[in-house]
């Protein structure tokens, strides 16, 4: 763990399918210490305990690309989920996926990443002194879902992963932390805001 680097509570991530989130959220996890939340799970979850997926449907891309029955109806998991959190958001409002995610992680000591960042979820975390990184990843192109899509106009930094070389994508994340550590005077003014 790397004890140099300020980091913020909150880091959220966003990018297109397949660009490398969850591998970055595994290197802040296992070389900086910060624990990985998933930021889907509500939605997982009543696709599980409700609809009768299975956790491996609902997690991996194989699964989310499977197809599925229910009630009559042909679907993709993936677009079911997606149509499950545009429900949720439409009860809710746009950061219902961060609000439900932040209710089960508030007691949680540290520093947490999320990984499902959509639309303009990222603002959601800032306001609470949180960054947004995109990861970008020139073969992961844009999903043709628009629930998977992101606002970049709130991204504070981007990672650049090639999806070929992981020591490239660890040196890729310890330096845009060490731009967040030099920018902290930023996210922590965010937190000042957020208290006053």
């Amino acid at each position: 763990m790397n004890y140099a680097i300020t980091l913020p509570r909150y880091i959220a991530l966003c990018g297109n399918p397949l660009s490398g989130k969850s591998t970055v959220q595994e290197i802040l996890r296992r070389d900086y210490g910060v624990t990985p939340v998933d930021d889907g799970h509500a939605i997982r979850s009543i696709a599980v305990e409700h609809m009768g997926l299975t956790w491996d449907q609902v997690r991996t891309q194989a699964g989310k690309r499977e197809s599925v029955q229910l009630a009559g109806k042909d679907w993709v998991v993936r677009d079911l989920l997606g149509q499950i959190g545009n429900q949720l958001e439409a009860l809710l409002g746009p950061h219902a996926m961060p609000f439900l995610t932040e209710r089960t992680v508030a007691a949680r000591a540290g520093h947490l990443s999320f990984g499902l960042v959509r639309r303009d979820q990222g603002r959601y975390y800032q306001e609470r002194g949180g960054v947004v990184i995109e990861i970008i990843n020139p073969s992961a192109g844009p999903s043709p879902y628009e629930f998977d899509r992101y606002d970049r106009s709130v991204v504070d930094l981007t990672i650049e992963n090639d999806g070929r070389c992981l020591r490239a994508l660890e040196k890729a994340v310890f330096a845009a932390l060490q731009e967040l550590h030099a920018r902290r005077a930023d996210w922590l003014a965010r937190v000042t805001q957020q208290a006053a």
